[in-house]
């Protein structure tokens, strides 16, 4: 079963890119230009990943917020925010993940596959087990 991801981008360049990166057959990515009509597809579907590219002069934690108070997923935000501060405070709003923007999309499709693996939904096919050594 693919994983859905939602995306939520004004740019159609990069997100048309991303979707193309990101559907290798793994993954499922739908992509909106606005938060409002995003948000009216959280209730229809299931989703593992939201990435969020936040908007230059946007508050991006209040975005972060809303998002994160509608569904319980991993969120990884695209941002032109530099300072620590900033990013402290995307994190504290509910940020799995940060890139700054302009990203590379490569390197945005391999976290956001990172964010899917750590999902509870994993497919048998790529469950993962692991053995804890504790002491010598």
């Amino acid at each position: 079963m693919k994983k859905q991801v939602l995306l939520i981008s004004s740019d159609s360049e990069f997100c048309g890119g991303l979707q193309s990166a990101m559907e290798d057959g793994a993954l499922e990515v739908q992509g909106f230009s606005t938060l409002e009509k995003a948000l009216s597809m959280f209730s229809r579907l299931s989703y593992q990943l939201v990435i969020l590219d936040i908007p230059a002069h946007t508050d991006g934690a209040g975005m972060l917020s809303m998002i994160r108070r509608a569904v319980p997923v991993p969120i990884l935000a695209l941002s032109f925010t530099e300072d620590v501060s900033g990013r402290i405070a995307m994190f504290q709003a509910g940020a799995s993940g940060i890139l700054q923007k302009p990203c590379d999309i490569m390197e945005c499709a391999a976290y956001a596959q990172a964010l899917t693996d750590l999902s509870p939904e994993q497919s048998a096919g790529k469950r993962r087990y692991y053995t804890l050594a504790i002491g010598k």
